[in-house]
């Protein structure tokens, strides 16, 4: 920005002084001629000078340029060559066919390099696509096992369930024969405590008859008549077939209740 307005400063004092009527048509402002040319002059050379410090090419040729106008103005033939090669020079340097085909040279560089670097990226795009298709892949056989997992677990549960349905069945039935196991149970101590209530009844008389007669015989004997003997005797000898006949209908009883016992293993 300096340069160019340092620059554009020298360029209209070059111009006030090559048009004259410029000058002319402002009131009260007037410049001598010569002093237009140093104005511009004095300009340009600044405007040169912070070009070369700051190496701005294009800059120093327009200043180069400018400077051979003040100068040929001036009539300083000097001066006005110095510059004159200068500008050519430096033109030369910057648009000379050397300079172009290193231009072009450059520019095809560049090309190739762009195009180097799109194949580097769509190099990067196939690989990050390969990844991502195996990501994918990997994906889709981790859900597969967490899928055949689920339904192997899944398969194992009803396995289970059948197995537990099916002895919780078979625990209804043993609990259903333990219940039936009980009820004889209980027919059975029914049956065993009417047993001892014929073996109470049925056995008890005979029996204390019999131990009346010999404890009769053994302790008074002497009271006993021949009559009361015999006839003690064959009350003794009825009992005593009563009682026979009592224990035989009662082994006929428990035989016939062991035969319809059947035993469950």
């Amino acid at each position: 920005m300096a340069v160019a307005n340092k620059f554009n400063i020298g360029y209209d004092f070059l111009d006030s002084y090559q048009i004259p009527n410029f000058i002319k048509g402002i009131k009260n402002f007037q410049i001598p001629q010569k002093k237009l040319l140093d104005s511009a002059a004095f300009y340009f050379k600044k405007c040169l000078k912070t070009a070369e410090n700051e190496n701005l090419a294009i800059w120093k040729m327009y200043c180069y340029g400018s400077l051979n106008e003040v100068y040929f103005f001036k009539n300083n033939i000097n001066e006005y060559s110095f510059y004159t090669d200068k500008y050519i020079k430096i033109k030369d340097s910057l648009f000379s066919q050397k300079n172009k085909n290193l231009i072009a040279e450059k520019e095809s560089a560049l090309v190739l390099q762009n195009k180097d670097n799109q194949l580097k990226i769509n190099k990067l795009s196939l690989e990050a696509k390969e990844k991502q298709r195996y990501l994918y892949l990997g994906g889709i056989g981790l859900l597969a096992i967490i899928g055949g997992l689920l339904f192997y677990q899944s398969r194992k549960r009803k396995q289970v369930n059948l197995k537990l349905e099916t002895l919780n069945k078979n625990l209804d039935q043993n609990n259903v024969k333990l219940e039936t196991l009980n009820k004889d149970l209980d027919q059975a101590n029914q049956a065993k405590t009417r047993f001892f209530g014929i073996l109470n009844h049925d056995l008890r008389g005979p029996v204390n008859n019999l131990v009346a007669f010999l404890q009769l015989q053994q302790e008074a004997l002497e009271m006993l008549t021949e009559e009361n003997t015999k006839r003690m005797q064959n009350k003794t000898m009825l009992g005593a077939e009563n009682l026979l006949a009592s224990m035989e209908d009662i082994l006929q009883w428990s035989k016939s209740q062991m035969e319809n016992f059947k035993p469950q293993p």
